[in-house]
Order: structure tokens, then sequence, then C-alpha cells
């Protein structure tokens, strides 16, 4: 299963994340295998992060000019 969503981060921007939810059919690091080294315990992986990224929320104006040498 994926999970994914949007989080404003500012009124221009946002960010867009996907999550596989790999618990119960494909975590590993089972606390229960006793094949392990006991003196770290292992945690199951419960998800994976699969995509991040920061999106344009609103269309980009650049007309911003300057003007940096006069004639």
């Amino acid at each position: 299963m994926t999970l994914s969503w949007k989080n404003d981060l500012s009124d221009s921007q946002a960010l867009q994340v996907s999550l596989d939810v790999l618990y119960p059919a494909n975590a590993t690091g089972d606390a229960s295998d006793t094949s392990q080294d006991t003196s770290e315990i292992s945690q199951p992986v419960l998800y994976q992060i699969s995509a991040w990224q920061v999106i344009a929320t609103r269309e980009w104006n650049g007309d911003n000019s300057l003007n940096l040498m006069n004639k």
C-alpha cells in the first residue's frame, strides 16, 4: 500500500511525499528472530519513503527586472 500527501510549506510551495507501507507483509528485522545478535534490538521496518519533492503551488512570475547599468 502507498500513501501520498501534500503539506504546504509557504504560500507558493508544498512538500509532496509518497510512503510505502511495508508492515506486516514485507517487514524485515523481525524481533522474534533469535538468530540475530541480541546486543542491539532490531525493530521491524514498517514503512519506506519512496518519494519526496518540493513543488510550486502557484505560477512563478519572473518579471522582476533590475537596472544594473545606467546608460
